[in-house]
């Protein structure tokens, strides 16, 4: 093998697993190593209380197939990520129902009033149109951020 590949695969790898060590000790799948001599340095930074020494943490070896099993099913994983389209149409879906209520009121009387109707007919009337078009947003952003959901599977 070439050596620059070689140095290549080498620096990746062990990128890779430095990465898998950090992960597994923020998820706390690790052990406790104490100072020999329970003092304070900079390779055993951490102080448990209860023994009274210094300790650092130290990754358990897993396998791949563990590990990837452990990302499945880690906090981080489930976390939810929005989609920014899904997000504009629920924002335009409730300024449609809170301009809807608005506009209803305001608009439901004047048009009441002007044509000798009842305004409460055009206030619900005006209301259930928006009501419509805001569920209509709403369901789209839906759609969307369920897409979002499989496609992060």
């Amino acid at each position: 093998m070439n050596e620059t590949v070689k140095n290549y695969l080498e620096t990746k790898k062990k990128k890779c697993e430095e990465k898998k060590a950090k992960k597994l000790v923020e998820l706390g799948i690790c052990e406790k190593i104490y100072s020999p001599d329970g003092e304070y340095s900079s390779e055993y930074y951490l102080y448990d209380e209860k023994e009274k020494k210094h300790y650092k943490k130290i990754p358990i070896e897993v396998t791949d197939e563990e590990y990837d099993e452990i990302l499945k099913y880690s906090e981080n994983a489930d976390k939810k990520e929005y989609n920014i389209v899904a997000r504009i149409l629920k924002g335009i879906a409730w300024f449609f129902f809170v301009g809807g209520f608005i506009v209803g009121f305001t608009l439901g009387v004047a048009l009441g009033e002007q044509l000798n109707y009842n305004p409460y007919i055009a206030m619900f009337t005006i209301w259930g149109i928006y009501f419509v078009f805001g569920m209509m947003f709403i369901g789209f952003a839906e759609i969307i951020q369920l897409l979002q959901d499989i496609k992060n599977k």
